[in-house]
């Protein structure tokens, strides 16, 4: 399969070493990766490329990932692409936000393997 029939994914991680590790678990899958490491990144690289999936941070640099998930929900282009949430954040009322605003899922960073969060995306792309 070439690149251009892989399946795509944004990937919106501050941490330069998380991004890499969560990248190559993705791409091991056959998943073709983009890194956006703030919120207007993440709003730009998925107008241009129109992935499949958006796996989300919530803390970021620029604003927080409710923010850009919100945006990405009120845009006719990008409203249907699966958003997982992928935090360190444990609260239920951040939980709760993230599925009231239509992300899929809300995912611990502590509690699954990069792996993990792979196995989890193949749920909304296969």
């Amino acid at each position: 399969m070439d690149k251009a029939d892989r399946i795509r994914i944004a990937l919106v991680e501050d941490d330069d070493i998380l991004s890499s590790l969560y990248d190559e678990a993705l791409s091991m899958m056959g998943f073709s990766v983009g890194i956006a490491k703030n919120g207007q990144e993440a709003l730009r690289i998925v107008e241009e490329n129109n992935p499949h999936l958006v796996i989300l941070d919530i803390v970021m640099p620029d604003g927080d990932g409710f923010f850009v998930l919100k945006k990405l929900k009120d845009n006719p282009r990008t409203r249907n692409i699966p958003v997982i949430m992928h935090t360190n954040l444990f609260s239920e009322s951040d939980k709760a936000e993230a599925l009231r605003l239509g992300a899929k899922e809300y995912v611990v960073k502590t509690e699954v393997t990069p792996k993990q969060l792979a196995e989890i995306v193949k749920k909304y792309v296969a």
